[in-house]
């Protein structure tokens, strides 16, 4: 039985231990406390049946005490295993420390039990009052030292994991400390941290701002490059100016050949002249048969005048002005010929 409890402590001590919550812990003692109540009943049957082996018993009576015993370390024996298992599967610190003790405990009372069979196994003796009275207290003797066996041995479990368990009140008490002086480093890095989160908010305002800023200068100039580059453009796409002086120019002067090569013909325009006649007076020439005063009957006089030749007005396109030369031959020729009259 110690070979298999050493063997169930190595593989819980190959697991990784666990760490209840409050309330887990809290139904562990619970729990822990039911199976030990019900171990501690068992126990105090095995004992009693063990303290009536050494009466004077015959056959059938050893019988019925062996079955007896048999019967009642059976069920301890049934209830530490599920004790065992219980705090194996809890695998936290207390319950290793509890079925180590478990353990111990139940290797001292199984010494007890099977010496009590041992015993019960033995023929009765009926050689004399006196023997019979040594072999009982032989047999109580060697009973109470089975007991006290265990209970040592129990005491020495208990004492070897109570020092562990002090050993771990101590690292728990060190980790507690730990994790206050974590905590207000803790504390002191959030507050750090804080204080970083709100200069890093205002540097990211302030670069904010200036990107802006410069997101504008940046459209305002490239504004500016769009608008020269249009100016260029626009000029680029004018016709040249010289070109179209040129062509101007050119055109003036086509529709100045083509007036001057073109006789635009003109309404005459005569002078007002009066002219004044040198002559006799023309009622001189008047013929009046029927003796009636002169009238104003004129008689057109048949002229054999040769003309000036019909000179076309010329246009002057710049100044506008006529050119009035022939009115000056017409006005000539009309004088000469009332001055032949």
């Amino acid at each position: 039985m110690s070979d298999s409890g050493d063997k169930n402590t190595k593989d819980i001590e190959e697991k990784s231990i666990r760490n209840l919550t409050e309330k887990g812990q809290e139904m562990f003692q619970e729990n822990k406390m039911a199976h030990k109540d019900k171990l501690q009943k068992l126990w105090n049957q095995v004992e009693q049946i063990v303290s009536e082996v050494d009466k004077p018993y015959d056959l059938q009576g050893m019988r019925q005490h062996h079955d007896a015993l048999l019967d009642v370390y059976y069920k301890y024996n049934t209830a530490s295993h599920v004790f065992n298992e219980f705090l194996r599967r809890a695998n936290t610190q207390d319950s290793l420390l509890e079925m180590e003790s478990q353990l111990s405990i139940q290797k001292a009372h199984k010494m007890v039990v099977d010496g009590a069979l041992a015993r019960l196994k033995s023929p009765p003796r009926r050689s004399g009052s006196r023997h019979s009275s040594n072999h009982s207290v032989d047999s109580k003797r060697s009973s109470v030292i089975a007991r006290k066996r265990a209970e040592v041995e129990a005491a020495k479990a208990k004492m070897k994991y109570a020092e562990q368990e002090a050993m771990i009140l101590k690292q728990q008490a060190l980790l507690e400390e730990q994790q206050d002086v974590s905590n207000s480093n803790v504390t002191r890095q959030k507050a750090d941290l804080k204080a970083d989160l709100g200069l890093i908010a205002q540097q990211k305002e302030a670069a904010g701002a200036k990107a802006e800023l410069a997101l504008s200068n940046l459209k305002k100039a490239k504004e500016v490059v769009d608008t020269t580059e249009r100016t260029k453009q626009n000029i680029h796409s004018l016709p040249n100016v010289e070109n179209q002086i040129k062509e101007t120019q050119n055109g003036i002067e086509q529709m100045a050949d083509k007036q001057e090569s073109t006789h635009i013909p003109q309404p005459h325009k005569f002078p007002n002249l009066k002219p004044t006649p040198r002559g006799p007076p023309l009622s001189a020439f008047i013929k009046n048969d029927n003796n009636e005063p002169p009238g104003f009957t004129f008689q057109q006089p048949h002229l054999n005048v040769k003309a000036t030749p019909f000179t076309p007005l010329k246009l002057e396109i710049e100044d506008k002005t006529v050119n009035n030369s022939a009115f000056a031959g017409i006005g000539q020729s009309l004088t000469s010929v009332f001055t032949r009259f």
